[in-house]
């Protein structure tokens, strides 16, 4: 194995349909991200919020002070839920986004097992313990070069 994956892409489509499955009546969602850090997520995000009817409303923040006015956009456009993209500046605001979400009573759903465990609704991510076995795996075959070449890629398929 020269690798892991998360599916960070793919598994977005999979999070904007469960908080649909949750949340039938909503249609408009606010996505929290740094498009400087994840554009293709939020090119499969796009994809998904279409095939499922919602409406996507972009939160852009590459910085902290740019919370308060995507919060602020998100009221004035009157989303019905958030999601996030996970990047290190939305990571970092766990406490701040979570807050955000209940003093609005809006439904969220999250790409880290944290946000949860910090009182957010729910979250959606692959399973990291079950990855972490194949890290020892991945230094193992780091030293034989030519054997790492032919090796494929492991992903978790516990999330």
């Amino acid at each position: 194995m020269t690798g892991l994956t998360i599916l960070g892409p793919e598994l977005s489509g999979k999070r904007l349909e469960l908080l649909k499955e949750s949340f039938p009546n909503v249609t408009r969602v606010a996505i929290l991200w740094n498009p400087d850090a994840e554009g293709n997520v939020f090119k499969e995000t796009r994809a998904a919020a279409s095939t499922l009817g919602l409406h996507l409303q972009s939160l852009e923040v590459r910085g902290a002070n740019d919370f308060d006015s995507a919060f602020e956009s998100a009221i004035r456009e009157h989303v019905q839920a958030l999601m996030t993209i996970p990047t290190p500046i939305v990571n970092f605001h766990q406490a701040r986004i979570i807050q955000f979400t209940a003093k609005n009573r809006l439904p969220a759903i999250y790409a880290l097992p944290e946000f949860t465990d910090a009182g957010g609704l729910m979250s959606y991510s692959p399973s990291y313990t079950a990855l972490y076995p194949s890290r020892s795996v991945v230094r193992g075959q780091g030293t034989q070069r030519n054997k790492a070449c032919r090796s494929p890629c492991g992903a978790t398929d516990k999330v």
